[in-house]
């Protein structure tokens, strides 16, 4: 008999110590009167995401007297993220922190967010994400405010949220997006330049058909040139050797010059389409770099946009 009870004591001791509540993280990530979590938003995170790790890092400092240096971190400072406990800030498309801690391998058009403890490796994390920037900051105000409770909580869209939702075209997997679009891309601006170097062949050869052609007819001019040449003939031979080097400059002078209006549209739109799935300015300027355009074209075409 006494050894049953022991061991509905364990149980419901280790249940306790198992039970997580939103509404009161500090009882989670402060022991000791220190915090004992990382706070962590992704390298690519937003301001907001960088604001609503303040928020919970000021809250947690409320229940200690130590200074909370080196809690707040960027993924890319996390060797091993069950080191220690984790509150990690951004959906799993940007904090790939978040993206494990979940196994997430689904799309990155988020519905709604969500705010949910985990335990993993004998520690604890605490994942927030929601819909969009504008409402992270609210998410851990509500979490530090007591709003929440349970072990977690889906965050429903505001109605901006809900309306930028039902406009957001369908996409393709970050992955897909950043590796197999751009290697298409790539090898299409390959087969286009391959094009492009055979037609320049072509023009030098057909120039230099048309050197050959200038000179046999100067010869001509010169064998007919007379103390009293026949000068409808000469202004005839004049003007075949003018029309023949004006199609040759045409033909050369054919080749394009700066962006076209479809390359300005393509530039735009995936731009347009990046930004809408979370993917901040400067990183999309990278992509485009690597598929091969200059920063001077994507700068003209975001001015003609």
């Amino acid at each position: 008999m006494k050894k049953i009870i022991t061991l509905i004591i364990l149980v419901l001791f280790a249940l306790s110590v198992t039970a997580y509540d939103l509404s009161m993280i500090e009882e989670t990530f402060v022991s000791g009167n220190e915090i004992t979590a990382y706070v962590v938003v992704g390298d690519q995170g937003s301001s907001s995401d960088v604001l609503a790790q303040l928020d919970i890092i000021t809250y947690l400092s409320g229940f200690t007297d130590q200074p909370a240096t080196g809690v707040g971190k960027l993924v890319s400072d996390i060797d091993n993220i069950y080191e220690k406990d984790i509150i990690s800030i951004g959906n799993p498309c940007i904090n790939d922190i978040t993206k494990e801690i979940m196994d997430y391998e689904g799309e990155c058009v988020f519905t709604a967010g969500l705010t949910k403890f985990y335990n993993k490796n004998n520690k604890t994390q605490l994942i927030i994400y929601t819909v969009s920037d504008a409402s992270i900051r609210d998410a851990a105000n509500s979490i530090t405010n007591k709003e929440f409770t349970g072990e977690e909580q889906v965050i429903e869209p505001t109605l901006a949220e809900a309306e930028q939702i039902q406009d957001v075209p369908d996409v393709v997997e970050p992955e897909q997006s950043a590796q197999d679009v751009a290697t298409q891309e790539l090898d299409s601006l390959k087969s286009q330049i391959n094009v492009l170097n055979s037609q320049l062949t072509s023009l030098e050869a057909e120039n230099s058909d048309l050197e050959t052609q200038v000179a046999g007819l100067n010869a001509q001019v010169a064998e007919l040139s007379a103390p009293q040449p026949n000068m409808a003939l000469y202004l005839i031979i004049v003007f075949v050797v003018a029309g023949l080097l004006g199609a040759g400059v045409t033909k050369l002078s054919g080749k394009k010059k700066g962006l076209t209006g479809e390359d300005k549209i393509k530039i735009n739109t995936y731009i347009n389409d990046s930004i809408r799935r979370g993917y901040q300015m400067p990183a999309v300027q990278q992509q485009l770099i690597q598929q091969g355009w200059t920063e001077k074209q994507i700068k003209e075409a975001q001015q003609t946009s």
